[in-house]
């Protein structure tokens, strides 16, 4: 199956695709096929897996592309919708001291929070001074869909990424109403990326690792196992009352590790790097700027 990435190409956005990311080949979706989103990548990725593979075949390629790390941009198109689940993993829940929630606690990161893999957090003291981490699985809707049963919803699903939802815990901390909007969905709160693994090339029922550096120390690890509700009912659960589009994304929570619930709570600063991974789908890279 072809993954799928965006990426700066000379002055000009380019939705990639390519069968072996870590390696570097990528080639450009709009010249192979005309295609320009992200989200027909995801509705169509067998048929155009498929057809790049005939490609390949009668060496009918052209050359792939040559993609800098820092040239990768968000791999989501920008008129999709991103939900997020709070709450969802069984550490995380521990560490807070709360019970378990009954259903999944669902909120909305805007669009303007989208931002490159390996991009700047650009954090504004006057609103987000008490900066925080959370590494998380996101999944990427494959079509249309609403009111999905759980078995419904996994198959609805085309990719996953790696995400950061950045949060500025003085909104939930202080806040007496919980300003969760505020929290999560300040410019450039949800590096994502690096780019998009079909579905297919993982075994979510396995459980995949979830870890996050900061400057080097492991802060987070721990596994998709631990999730209070699983994707299916993630994404089930989202979708109720819901329409859906393919392309939409949806965050599914965080473990345990985040710098609020850390002795001296060490939140992030100018210049620290932080590092999120995924078994499978990559790393995210970014570094803090506070103005």
């Amino acid at each position: 199956m072809l993954y799928c990435a965006r990426a700066l190409v000379g002055n000009d956005a380019e939705i990639l695709v390519g069968p072996s990311p870590s390696a570097g080949e990528w080639y450009s979706a709009s010249k192979l096929w005309g295609l320009t989103s992200a989200s027909e990548y995801v509705a169509n990725r067998h048929e155009l897996s498929a057809r790049f593979d005939e490609l390949s075949s009668a060496h009918r390629l052209p050359p792939p592309l040559a993609v800098e790390p820092r040239s990768y941009l968000a791999p989501v198109d920008a008129d999709r919708k991103v939900f997020a689940v709070g709450l969802n993993y069984h550490d995380h829940v521990k560490e807070l001291g709360v019970a378990p929630p009954k259903e999944p606690y669902l909120f909305v990161k805007p669009s303007n929070t989208m931002n490159g893999p390996y991009a700047e957090v650009v954090a504004e003291t006057a609103t987000a001074s008490q900066l925080d981490y959370e590494a998380e699985l996101a999944v990427v809707l494959a079509q249309d869909a609403k009111n999905l049963s759980p078995a419904e919803a996994l198959a609805a699903v085309g990719g996953l990424m790696v995400a950061n939802d950045v949060s500025a815990r003085e909104w939930y901390i202080q806040s007496t109403f919980l300003q969760w909007v505020r929290m999560k969905g300040q410019d450039g709160f949800c590096p994502i990326g690096p780019w998009i693994t079909p579905v297919e090339e993982v075994a979510l029922s396995g459980g995949l690792g979830v870890r996050c550096w900061v400057n080097g120390e492991l802060r987070q690890s721990s596994s998709t196992d631990q999730l209070v509700f699983d994707v299916a009912e993630v994404v089930s659960f989202v979708s109720t009352g819901l329409s859906l589009h393919a392309g939409d994304v949806i965050l599914t929570g965080s473990p345990a590790g985040v710098a609020m619930c850390m002795e001296g709570q060490p939140w992030l600063r100018q210049g620290d790097e932080v590092v999120c991974e995924i078994d499978g789908l990559g790393r995210l890279a970014n570094v803090v700027r506070t103005v």
